[in-house]
């Protein structure tokens, strides 16, 4: 006897529960194996998928969040039925919510992300072949001239591929040309402080799962809950917005112990219901505001932008484990630098072993009076010890 569509979201939503509640991966393992040896997997549910309509309703965003997770635990618990029965109904949600995507039926960003990390795992299913082509809800781009990338990441950059394209560091031979040291040391320093928030965020909305182990990332990010945009404020400094969050009870009067929050620090905003995610640094953050769950928050999205999304959502801000100022200056310094004036280019860049003297030292002839040097200050007065650069 077939499922009927009414029944089949609720099957879906009892195997992630049994799956994810499970009290270990013995017990999780003979539940997820019932789906991969039933005729559900690839007749119930890609009849599902097919009249599926889009996550307008909130029944339906649930659903095929439901969905994704399941997916997700299949692929961890049986890698080795990927290639014969995982991988057609990954294909076909793809295709569909693509199609969806297409005709204006926007999903939330967070769902997006989920969908895209688990057509990357189908894909590695497949070694040796040509993966398809990430699929065209996110558009990520990779601007030749570094001068044209942001300093603030962006949602491409959390939803781009793990190990993204970068050059690494040359340690022997020159560079090909300044610009090359310049966007090669810039991109390195931009995915030291992006990777570990993408991998954070991958990790929080990744499903609890027995199969794999807990990610260091979720221990090491900072998440606030019910975060809320409350309105903007005018400062001297420029336009920030005051945020509220849920305070844990037992932190509510210990701020003052922790790092979190400082004044620069970067978090991002994204909600299971909201297309966008939103990047913002921290712009004033004291013990008595962070205790009342209260902070100011300079973003880097405009104003008619942010008035879109961020007054009809409740959020989740993610604070990254890297101390965002500290990059952010040296990123801007290096955009800002002068491409045929690059300090110390003959060494660095062009790696010349032949050290030139000074240019100080080249114009004239220099004496350098060494006599303080000398401990006996009654030889050194004596003692008549010069040194004379020639021109070279």
């Amino acid at each position: 006897m077939e499922l009927g569509i009414a029944d089949v979201p609720c099957v879906i939503r009892s195997l992630r529960v049994a799956a994810e509640m499970a009290a270990s991966k013995e017990k999780a393992e003979p539940i997820l194996q019932l789906v991969i040896r039933s005729p559900f997997l690839l007749r119930s549910l890609l009849h599902f998928i097919a009249v599926f309509d889009g996550c307008g309703s909130r029944s339906n965003r649930a659903a095929m969040d439901n969905l994704i997770a399941l997916l997700r635990h299949l692929t961890l618990a049986f890698p080795e039925s990927i290639q014969t029965c995982i991988s057609v109904p990954v294909d076909v949600l793809t295709v569909r919510l693509q199609r969806l995507h297409d005709l204006s039926s926007c999903l939330s960003w967070p769902m997006k992300k989920q969908l895209l990390d688990l057509e990357r795992a189908v894909n590695e299913a497949f070694p040796g072949r040509q993966r398809m082509p990430t699929w065209g809800m996110f558009t990520p781009e990779h601007p030749k001239d570094f001068h044209d990338l942001s300093v603030f990441p962006s949602s491409e950059d959390m939803a781009g591929p793990v190990n993204p394209t970068v050059l690494p560091n040359k340690v022997a031979g020159p560079y090909e040309s300044n610009f090359v040291y310049l966007d090669t040391h810039f991109r390195l320093l931009r995915e030291d402080f992006v990777k570990p928030l993408r991998e954070g965020i991958t990790a929080c909305l990744a499903p609890r799962s027995h199969f794999v182990e807990a990610p260091d990332q979720t221990r090491e990010l900072r998440i606030y809950r019910k975060v809320q945009i409350l309105h903007p404020v005018c400062q001297w400094e420029g336009v920030m917005y005051k945020v509220q969050f849920d305070v844990d009870k037992s932190r509510r009067g210990a701020w003052r112990d922790f790092q979190s929050l400082r004044k620069g620090s970067l978090v991002c905003l994204l909600a299971t219901d909201c297309e966008e995610i939103f990047f913002a640094s921290v712009a004033k953050s004291r013990p008595k505001m962070l205790a009342q769950g209260l902070v100011l928050l300079k973003f880097s999205t405009s104003h008619l932008q942010l008035s879109k999304y961020v007054y009809r959502h409740q959020f989740m801000m993610v604070e990254s484990p890297a101390f965002f100022v500290a990059y952010r200056h040296v990123l801007q310094g290096l955009q800002e630098m002068d491409v045929k004036r690059v300090p110390f280019q003959r060494y660095i860049v062009k790696c010349k072993a032949s050290i030139h003297p000074p240019a100080y030292l080249q114009q004239r002839d220099v004496s350098l009076d060494l006599r303080p040097l000398l401990r006996n200050c009654k030889e050194a007065a004596e003692t008549e010890v010069r040194f004379i650069f020639h021109r070279f």
